[in-house]
């Protein structure tokens, strides 16, 4: 995208305020102006079509919308929006959670992002020899594997605690100890269903997704 500013819609939660500081940061330092960011709270279809009418007529010099929210909250926004009769005319950019909603309920102007999976790595393959082998009435979804990172990230998650913990009690360390656990952290590597997974020193993932 060619832009020069935008605003931030995004919910309280850590999830999605880190989504925001996150991208605020990239967007200073690649000089785009976040003309506002608005942390609204949802579940309130009526408040929601009344805050994005008073963000959308003081837009001005953008029409860019970058959405920091999960799933069921982006659909609000989107809900919202039609009901303004707004939705076509802005440019929606949204996190990995909103990408997950159906083609049906994106806007025409939508631009989101996706974790990229390798449906054909072992690691990928693993998840789904594992899923495979579950009660599918206790455990539904295996189609979803591919059409919804969160799953695969999920548990690469848990295979990454998994694997620091295995590590932590064969060295003879404290499982709960914070520090011990954060270092070991640092040391696992290991191909998970979304790729190589290794942790720096902030234990932010080494490889993008």
């Amino acid at each position: 995208l060619d832009w020069t500013a935008c605003h931030i819609i995004a919910c309280p939660d850590s999830y999605c305020q880190g989504l925001a500081a996150g991208f605020q940061a990239e967007a200073e330092r690649r000089g785009v102006a976040v003309q506002s960011k608005n942390v609204w709270e949802f579940n309130n279809l009526d408040a929601t079509r009344s805050q994005l009418n008073v963000l959308t007529s003081q837009c001005g010099v953008t029409r860019i919308a970058v959405l920091c929210l999960h799933t069921e909250q982006g659909l609000e926004v989107f809900q919202a929006a039609r009901a303004l009769g707004i939705a076509e005319r802005m440019v929606w950019v949204g996190s990995e959670s909103v990408s997950t909603l159906p083609a049906s309920e994106l806007p025409g102007e939508y631009v989101g992002l996706r974790v990229g999976l390798d449906s054909s790595s072992a690691g990928f393959e693993e998840l789904v020899s594992f899923w495979s082998r579950t009660d599918p009435s206790s455990f539904p979804g295996r189609t979803k594997l591919v059409e919804n990172p969160v799953i695969a990230l999920a548990y690469d998650a848990v295979m990454a605690y998994g694997e620091t913990f295995d590590r932590m009690i064969r060295e003879g360390k404290d499982v709960y100890d914070v520090e011990e656990l954060k270092g070991s952290l640092q040391e696992i590597s290991f191909e998970g269903a979304t790729g190589l997974i290794e942790f720096d020193k902030q234990l932010d993932p080494r490889h993008s997704r």
